[in-house]
């Protein structure tokens, strides 16, 4: 079983900070290693931009892909509707820390989740 999780996500000013954990028990073909790695990660915005959990969900949904891990947790509330979104996307076990019952809807203000640089961005 391969699994990923996101982790004590932390909010700052401009700047969002989590720790993953990895743990890998079959081959993937983008890891020849088994066993469990552990790590931070953070964004850092060049504007003001506070994103709700739901968008930072669908970021990193974004990082894993497809069919990559076979569980993968969130340590997020999301709505009802995030969470099927990025369960039909990813096509794994997709766990979250609570689900809520009613569905996200995005304000106008919203208008940036993350960019990543070095190739996804190009992608999307």
């Amino acid at each position: 079983m391969n699994r990923i999780s996101f982790l004590n996500f932390q909010r700052a000013t401009n700047k969002i900070i989590f720790n993953y954990k990895i743990e890998i028990s079959e081959v993937l073909e983008t890891k020849c290693w088994r066993g469990v790695e552990n790590g931070e990660l953070f964004f850092e915005f060049n504007v003001a931009n506070n994103p709700s959990e739901d968008a930072i969900t669908v970021a990193l949904s974004c990082i894993v892909g497809v069919l990559k891990f076979d569980e993968v947790h969130f340590d997020c509330i999301v709505h009802r509707n995030t969470a099927q979104k990025i369960k039909k996307f990813c096509k794994s076990k997709i766990t979250f820390r609570t689900i809520l019952s009613n569905d996200y809807v995005v304000s106008f203000e919203e208008k940036v989740i993350l960019n990543f640089s070095g190739g996804l961005d190009s992608l999307a």
